[in-house]
């Protein structure tokens, strides 16, 4: 008896953290898909009819839980669009810091500055995976969504 549990349990537990990981990854995944397809491009629009060109990066475009339903697992309900890098950024830049980040410390939401003719644009990345993403590592796979 006592084998047979800990052999389910050998077999159990690595299971469930793999499924309680992509879990809380689809979870994340859908709120930055919200972010880049709808909040995005509303805070955009609001901006260009402001004459600010398309940034949203002066801390008037922040987005709250008053514009998205936030999952659980973040820290704050708040992204903050001031840390997102300017639209214009080389691949060498640094992402300054992020927008956002779950209540665990292991995914961080950063973003990418609006322009005249595109939206901010929005990432998630697992904390640690890397020191700091630069914009060229948004094709690489630390870089997800």
């Amino acid at each position: 008896m006592i084998i047979i549990v800990g052999i389910l349990s050998a077999v159990a537990l690595p299971t469930f953290l793999s499924v309680s990981k992509q879990a809380k990854e689809t979870v994340i995944n859908g709120f930055v898909g919200t972010l880049n397809r709808t909040v995005g491009p509303v805070k955009w629009n609001v901006s260009v009819e402001d004459g600010k060109e398309g940034s949203v990066k002066d801390g008037t475009y922040n987005i709250t839980s008053a514009d998205i339903i936030f999952p659980s697992s973040f820290s704050t309900f708040i992204v903050d669009l001031t840390k997102c890098v300017d639209a214009n950024a080389t691949s060498s830049t640094q992402f300054p810091s992020n927008a956002a980040r779950t209540t665990d410390n292991k995914y961080e939401i950063i973003c990418r500055d609006g322009d005249k003719s595109t939206a901010p644009r929005f990432w998630y990345w697992e904390y640690g995976s890397k020191v700091t993403p630069t914009v060229a590592d948004v094709n690489d796979s630390i870089i997800k969504y």
